[in-house]
């Protein structure tokens, strides 16, 4: 199977589960914010924010690292073992120390946010890496869809009030640990059904066990490092508003950002899957152009996407969450621009691994989230969630001209080929900007431009193909 398409079928699965977390999640998040009003749910939504960061320091950056080594590995129960215990021990320090600030801070507000970062503590122990690694993504789709049905059963049956928030913490961790067992049985069981030598399943916690952990971390601190850079980049901004805005601007702004993920789960599962299909051996003829035609369609069309989401807004956030959430409205027209950013530097920072150079990956990861972290810091006080949606963007486009800049060969060469996107997305974020002060009828229809330019530039692209693949379809 060529690179191509394996990269594409690994990610038809991963993306197939962030489906599974697109539509279910969306209801739970949804039923939840209806259920539990602002200040509850943005209760909920700081916790959230926090276990990102509590899980991202559990892992350290060993998932990403078993998903690059596992495969070349002799043994690869041992080394699954070996990485696991590695993160339960992190993780049952983390949720000890979360556990005693708990009980240490007011219980009306900290009880509800140790739960819910207690919940994405606990789904950071899943084998999905496992899973990924060794090609067996269907798992992930089951596990995903799964724990959604789960917790979002039991929160339909439970949740009945706005009091009820620490409740819905205590299922979404419940849940966690109920499909995380059976999870690592199965993929267990996968691993026994490979030929490999017997593996010994003791843990060494003396003088060997403390020389195993720093190796391994050691290999794994570059990738955890890019991946705390991303998180401070992409996550910042909720702390930031829990820190300086009201629980209620915190709400509106995560609403708008429950959509904002969802379709940013497609650019998680490219990245995942091209780590594992860059670890493989084989030939490497066409990657560079392959990747460079993909940046070029993904963007043009996350451009479509992010123009329609824009127009529709309204209609988005009063389905989903109701009239309180009006004021998330504004903030999604702004948001959706994140996603033609987040795509195109999905791809550039993979090019950028490619090539070798990960200082400069490191390096521009840094230089978006210092002035991201910068610029909430400067501009939530002053204008709230809206300055914190505006940074975020920025930021994005800050990264997207470093990592551009960096990755091409001939960067000034290409610039011409990507005139259209560029054309067609500042007319959209134009039309989001109009939409929400000026005239929301102007607006409309610098957005509907954007969408018709970016339509016609991706027919240019893949017109002929597509007319190849149909046409006998005809005869």
């Amino acid at each position: 199977m060529s690179q191509a398409a394996a990269t594409i079928r690994s990610v038809g699965w991963l993306v197939a589960a962030q489906g599974s977390s697109l539509v279910l999640g969306f209801i739970l998040w949804a039923y939840a914010a209806r259920t539990l009003g602002l200040d509850s749910f943005g209760q909920t939504q700081l916790g959230v924010a926090v276990g990102t960061y509590l899980a991202l320091l559990a892992a350290g950056g060993l998932n990403l690292l078993g998903i690059s080594e596992l495969g070349a590995q002799y043994c690869a129960q041992s080394y699954v073992f070996r990485i696991q215990a590695i993160r339960f021990a992190h993780t049952f320090a983390i949720l000890a120390a979360l556990t005693a600030a708990a009980v240490a801070l007011p219980r009306a507000l900290s009880g509800v946010i140790a739960l819910c970062a207690a919940s994405v503590v606990l789904r950071e122990l899943w084998p999905e890496w496992v899973d990924i690694a060794l090609g067996a993504s269907r798992r992930v789709v089951l596990l995903r869809t799964v724990y959604f049905l789960v917790a979002l059963s039991a929160t339909v049956m439970v949740v009945q009030h706005a009091t009820d928030a620490a409740v819905f913490g205590l299922i979404l961790a419940l849940a966690a640990v109920v499909v995380g067992v059976p999870a690592w049985l199965l993929t267990l069981a996968h691993l026994r059904r490979l030929r490999q030598p017997p593996v010994e399943t003791r843990l060494q916690l003396g003088k060997g066990w403390g020389a195993e952990w720093t190796r391994t971390m050691r290999r794994a601190l570059p990738l955890g490092a890019a991946s705390a850079l991303g998180l401070l980049l992409a996550n910042a901004d909720i702390l930031i508003l829990g820190a300086l805005a009201s629980t209620s601007e915190v709400a509106q702004y995560a609403a708008a950002y429950r959509i904002i993920f969802a379709i940013q789960g497609v650019g998680v599962a490219l990245r995942l899957s091209s780590l594992k299909t860059l670890a493989d051996p084989g030939p490497q003829d066409g990657r560079e152009e392959f990747e460079r035609s993909l940046l070029k369609v993904t963007l043009l069309a996350s451009i479509v996407v992010a123009s329609v989401a824009a127009m529709v807004a309204p209609y988005l956030i009063s389905l989903a969450y109701g009239e309180s959430y009006r004021g998330s409205i504004s903030l999604l027209r702004i948001l959706v621009w994140t996603w033609p950013l987040d795509f195109a530097c999905t791809i550039l920072l993979n090019m950028l691994i490619i090539r070798g150079y990960r200082r400069r990956y490191v390096t521009s990861m840094a230089a978006a989230a210092a002035a991201n972290l910068a610029a909430n810091a400067l501009v939530i006080p002053r204008f709230g969630a809206s300055g914190a949606a505006l940074v975020i963007v920025a930021s994005l486009a800050l990264l997207l001209v470093v990592v551009f800049w960096l990755a091409q060969p001939s960067p000034r060469s290409q610039l011409l080929g990507y005139l259209p996107a560029t054309v067609a997305m500042i007319s959209g974020l134009c039309g989001s900007f109009v939409a929400n002060g000026v005239s929301h009828v102007i607006g409309l229809g610098l957005l509907a431009l954007a969408a018709t330019g970016a339509l016609a530039q991706l027919w240019r692209l893949l017109g002929s193909r597509i007319l190849a693949r149909v046409k006998p379809l005809w005869l």
